[in-house]
């Protein structure tokens, strides 16, 4: 009996210093994340640029996955997001530039094929941008914010990543790698949606995190597959065309109020005189104001509820 427990003692070790090297790979991974993103303070003194030329550089008492491609990568745009707001715009180039070769080295390291790729393509646009970084610092900022977060989400990915590496089954791997990919271009979206309110990029967003849950779908449990169609229609009240649609739906009441009396104020203002006009206009600036605000706040909690929708879906799985 003794010697039947030692055996099976011995069989659990190996997977449990599997279990705990995921689990401190994933901590790490945490932290780093936690990091803020591009804020609009000025670095007074901006960091320099480390050379170009990517190096691994692992300290003691931490692991790879401290100083992943992708971390490196995003810890140069903070840095180039910072110089340039300084002014600096020569060493933010040095940033920008060491930012592209750090994903030119994770897209071809990273085990995941959509890591591979979307790591190239924002190497791409990186380089797009190098070109013509002194032509408008204020676009540049708002490429390179949202450049980290892009490359904050394809950490974010990994994890996820790493978290559900116990998934055996072939179906449910298919299911969880697209369902994953779905939930990195929906928190890219958010980005576009409620920071720079960039509707075509959000669109293009969306549509990529509707186009994995369908792939995701095709592959799925029968109760899945339900709860993604639902989440498909959810996601689809965020696109430009819904979101205007939806400002003046019998769901959002006060959008409903505010369009109708938008359209009331325009016609008085059709037969009002100049010195009406002149405050009708203000008036009509303050209503249309309110509305995207009501618009913005149904958005986000759309968003909000769509976000958790996934979740419980992986967690499901």
């Amino acid at each position: 009996m003794e010697r039947r427990h030692e055996q099976n003692s011995a069989s659990l070790r190996p997977r449990l210093q599997h279990w705990q090297s995921l689990i401190v790979a994933a901590l790490l991974l945490l932290v780093s994340l936690g990091q803020a993103a591009p804020s609009a303070t000025v670095t007074t003194q901006p960091q320099a640029a480390d050379d170009a030329t990517p190096t691994r550089k692992v300290t003691p008492g931490t692991t790879a996955a401290d100083d992943s491609p992708l971390s490196e990568a995003r810890n140069r745009l903070q840095q180039a997001f910072d110089q340039l707001r300084a002014g600096d715009t020569a060493t933010a180039q040095k940033s920008l530039q060491a930012a592209r070769k750090w994903l030119e080295t994770s897209a071809t390291s990273s085990n995941s094929a959509t890591t591979r790729q979307e790591a190239n393509q924002l190497a791409d646009e990186i380089a797009a941008l190098e070109a013509s970084l002194e032509q408008d610092t204020k676009a540049a900022e708002s490429s390179i914010s949202r450049y980290w977060h892009k490359a904050t989400s394809l950490l974010q990915r990994e994890l996820d990543q790493l978290i559900h590496r116990y998934e055996t089954l072939s179906s449910a791997e298919t299911t969880l790698k697209y369902l994953l990919n779905a939930r990195m271009h929906l928190r890219n979206a958010e980005h576009s949606l409620f920071v720079v309110h960039d509707p075509g990029e959000a669109d293009r967003e969306l549509g990529a995190t509707i186009g994995n849950l369908q792939v995701a779908s095709s592959d799925a449990r029968t109760d899945i597959r339900k709860q993604i169609a639902a989440l498909i229609e959810s996601l689809q009240q965020l696109t430009s065309p819904s979101l205007d649609q939806a400002a003046a739906s019998q769901e959002n009441r006060v959008g409903q109020y505010l369009q109708q009396a938008l359209k009331n104020l325009e016609a008085a203002r059709q037969m009002a005189t100049p010195t009406e006009q002149l405050r009708l206009d203000a008036i009509i600036e303050q209503a249309r104001q309110l509305q995207a605000e009501a618009q913005r706040k149904s958005a986000r909690a759309r968003y909000d509820a769509a976000m958790i929708q996934l979740r419980k879906i992986i967690d499901s799985l």
